[in-house]
């Protein structure tokens, strides 16, 4: 500036801006080309590739010098000198050196000349384990312990011989399951072993006896699947088919093949639960095993559920022995049967239906185990069919009435009908019955309201010489949480808000005796009705509800008009959470129950006290007391009875490392009970008391 007047930019001041503008564009243009350099992982179209395989990392553009090198990680290991530079990047020859086997990640960075480490991707990365298998897993579980009784009173002794008093039994059990995969295929199996030093514990001590091996084989599965197709043996589940064969589990063998819109599946199975080592594909015995078979076939593949229709043959035969957790003796037992199931539902699911018709031959051969040379009558073979209808509309679907109401109305009809002497061997639905219903469902938002009438009927025949009873069943629920409707500001449950509930069923049920075979006061004509209501209120750290229940029951059949009861119970409930380390449940209920036959009223009176303290982390102390009194009106009689234990659970776990864990739990409990009664009308009086201390240790592997 000269003489107070601005002085033009010259030639010099001029060339000095444009050499710093083109400092800094090149600095720019430095920056953006380190930036702009991207990368991918490619492995010729594999999902997995070979331990000895190869991959490359492909750049969008190759590095300049200026710019650094490229640095690559194999999960956590660097293996950038084990790289092949190529045009496009850098390239893993997996013959150097293997990749390890699992799904792994690759981390691609920018080393620059500053040293500065950017990374420029990560990706996932499946290496096979040998053999070509693309996953392998093996999940062993063992759990060894020891549980018995050090002491122990009881008054009045028990019989000498019929009871142990004190005793330590040993018990393990090994659960072991693995998996394999490979391109479209895929290999489970799973075992599970228990054993105990206890004969009379043994899983098949029921059918057995003293025989029965005390380690023994509970379940087992195998499972290959290759593609769509699916190959089982060990413990399954076949059957959709209520009246046939419905989730069905036993040993044996399964298949399901799909074939476009067709399915098939078949399977042969035990007729009764198994366990154990022998018979270990379920189907060795001739006389106690099933065949079935289904097709299905949807007419919609692209919307499944769409029209599904099945159907399914069976040919069963079951010997009269005990499944290995019931001891009861049947006769021998022998069914072929046909069904097929309908079912579909509306793109919107507003509409659904289903039916169903099986047809089933049934007879019980002879059999000379069970006829001991007498004369006996042969059973006659018996063909009977049982049927099902159910379908179900939504006339409004989540209707908007508000925000937080959406509301929903559902009706629903059903018909079920299964005719006299309809058996089949591993179905057992109610023969010689015919049922219908209506039901209608409402929610509205969490509020909901259902109702339902039912009519039943048996004795479809009408003989004679067989009493008739006809059923009619009304019910009703309301459900109303208003506390999870008008919550606080945090979204929580309102504690001050309650939810409420209540339900009925009204059940009135007559009979007839065309015949009159039978005495009039044996001919039913009841009615029933059942009320339940509640109320609850919940905060965070605690809960209390109280319950009211009633029950009427009026008898109208003639001679029996007084033989009505009616009873009624109130209960209570307190739940506090005291802290972290303490919970305590408070309940208590007051019973009454009126016999007008009888013209008895009696009384119940309960309450108990529940306390958990979780003393330390692996040290917990749990504890119950409940006294119980009874009495009637007329105080002819009465009783009342403790109960008290307290039990403390040391447990401890050790991670042996990232997949195994050794846990170590140690249960000390005490019990005591105690009873006594009087009846004053037959001047007697009881009393009893006993007291124990149980122990176990578990120390389990997984």
């Amino acid at each position: 500036m000269i003489n107070g007047k601005e002085r033009p930019a010259g030639p010099r001041r001029r060339a000095g801006l444009w050499l710093l503008l083109a400092v800094y564009c090149a600095a720019v243009s430095g920056v953006a080309r380190a930036d702009d350099v991207t990368v991918t992982l490619e492995t010729g179209g594999k999902t997995s590739i070979d331990r000895r395989g190869s991959f490359d990392v492909v750049l969008s553009r190759p590095l300049k010098a200026d710019e650094g090198r490229l640095a690559v990680l194999v999960g956590t290991e660097d293996r950038t000198d084990l790289m092949i530079p190529t045009t496009t990047g850098l390239r893993y020859a997996g013959h150097q050196m293997p990749l390890p086997s699992g799904e792994r990640e690759i981390a691609v960075y920018l080393v620059e000349p500053s040293g500065e480490w950017k990374e420029l991707g990560r990706f996932p990365l499946k290496v096979k384990y040998p053999g070509g298998f693309e996953k392998v897993e093996v999940t062993p579980r063992i759990d060894l312990g020891i549980k018995g009784v050090l002491a122990e009173n009881k008054e009045p002794e028990p019989e000498p011989g019929t009871e142990r008093t004190t005793f330590q039994d040993f018990t393990g059990q090994l659960d072991l399951s693995g998996a394999v995969t490979w391109e479209k295929s895929a290999l489970s199996a799973g075992l599970n072993v228990v054993g105990v030093s206890h004969r009379p514990e043994a899983l098949r001590f029921s059918e057995k006896g003293e025989n029965a091996q005390k380690v023994d084989l509970s379940r087992y599965l195998i499972d290959f699947t290759t593609g769509p197709m699916k190959f089982q043996v060990g413990h399954v589940s076949f059957g959709s088919h209520r009246h046939l064969i419905q989730s069905f589990s036993s040993r044996g063998l399964m298949a399901t093949i799909p074939i476009g819109p067709v399915e098939i599946s078949g399977a042969a199975l035990s007729s009764t639960s198994i366990v154990g080592w022998d018979n270990i594909t379920g189907i060795a015995t001739a006389d106690n095993r099933l065949f079935a078979g289904q097709l299905a076939f949807e007419f919609f593949p692209s919307r499944p559920g769409a029209l599904r229709v099945e159907g399914v043959v069976m040919d069963a035969k079951r010997l009269p022995s005990s499944g290995f957790n019931s001891g009861q003796i049947n006769d021998r037992e022998e069914n072929s049967a046909i069904a097929g199931r309908l079912s579909g539902t509306t793109a919107n699911q507003r509409l659904r239906v289903e039916g169903g018709y099986t047809r089933s031959r049934f007879t019980n051969p002879e059999d000379p185990l069970l006829d001991q040379e007498a004369a006996t009558v042969a059973v006659t073979e018996t063909t009977r069919d049982a049927r099902f209808v159910e379908a179900a509309y939504d006339v409004l679907k989540e209707l908007k009435v508000s925000e937080k109401l959406p509301l929903t109305v559902t009706v629903g009809v059903k018909h079920e009908r299964v005719d006299p002497l309809f058996r089949t061997v591993v179905a057992t639905p109610q023969a010689d019955l015919s049922q219908e219903s209506f039901e209608l469902a409402t929610q509205l938002g969490v509020f909901g309201l259902q109702f339902a009438q039912g009519f039943s009927e048996d004795n479809l025949k009408d003989l004679s010489s067989v009493m008739k009873n006809k059923t009619n069943r009304t019910t009703g629920a309301l459900s109303l949480p208003f506390n999870s409707f008008f919550t606080t500001k945090d979204g929580n449950q309102s504690p001050f808000v309650p939810a409420l509930s209540w339900s009925v069923q009204r059940v009135h049920q007559t009979g007839s005796d065309p015949a009159g075979l039978f005495p009039v006061s044996f001919v039913p004509n009841q009615v029933s009705i059942n009320h339940t209501a509640g109320i609850e209120f919940a905060g965070n750290k605690w809960r209390t509800a109280y319950r009211l229940s009633f029950a009427d029951t009026d008898n109208r059949q003639q001679g029996r008009e007084n033989a009505d009861s009616l009873n009624t119970s109130n209960a209570l409930n307190l739940a506090l959470n005291l802290g972290t380390a303490v919970d305590v449940l408070l309940d208590g209920s007051i019973d009454r129950s009126a016999n007008g036959e009888q013209n008895r009223i009696d009384r119940t009176k309960k309450y108990g006290l529940g306390l958990t303290w979780r003393a330390a982390k692996p040290l917990t102390f749990a504890s119950t007391f409940s006294n119980t009194r009874a009495e009637d009106e007329a105080n002819t009689s009465e009783s009342e009875a403790n109960l008290f234990d307290i039990a403390g659970t040391f447990r401890i776990e050790k991670k042996l490392s990232t997949l195994r864990t050794l846990a170590l739990q140690i249960l000390l409990r005490y019990a005591y009970q105690d009873s006594e009664s009087l009846d004053r009308v037959f001047n007697t009086a009881t009393s009893s008391h006993a007291w124990a201390v149980s122990s176990s240790v578990t120390l389990s592997l997984f």
